[in-house]
């Protein structure tokens, strides 16, 4: 009885190393292993999304104009595909620069304040952030 517990728990253990758990509800968005194959330590598995609550990510806001920004200022989001313009915020500006083609310039996160109806994750968007 006792081989047939510690085989139990044996497979159990096994099970749990096994078995993938999201650090929360969401939709997976890309697959990239196969069942039964090995992964590695650090090995992106998927990738899991949480489609409310979109944010924008741009990386072209010049050193010239991130001085006129702040965290809450209004900003609005033209989605080209949708052809639609929604409100957003600013919620995070990078304390560090980047340098693009020779600009120096910062990532700026817009969080969205609503979702239009089709919106999908990589979607290209235009910013307009409101300065004084």
């Amino acid at each position: 009885m006792a081989q047939a517990e510690a085989g139990l728990e044996l497979a159990r253990a096994t099970l749990n190393q096994a078995t993938l758990v999201a650090p929360f509800a969401g939709t997976v968005a890309d697959i990239r292993v196969s069942p039964g194959q090995i992964v590695m330590p650090g090995q992106v598995v998927l990738t899991l999304a949480e489609m409310q609550g979109l944010r924008v990510e741009t990386t072209d806001l010049s050193e010239r104009d991130v001085t006129g920004v702040q965290v809450g200022q209004e900003a609005t989001v033209y989605v080209d595909a949708l052809n639609v313009d929604v409100p957003g915020r600013v919620a995070l500006i990078s304390p560090l620069a980047s340098t693009v083609g020779g600009d120096v310039v910062y990532t700026v996160v817009i969080a969205l304040e609503g979702q239009p109806d089709g919106l999908r994750l990589g979607m290209s968007a235009e910013v307009e952030i409101a300065t004084e």
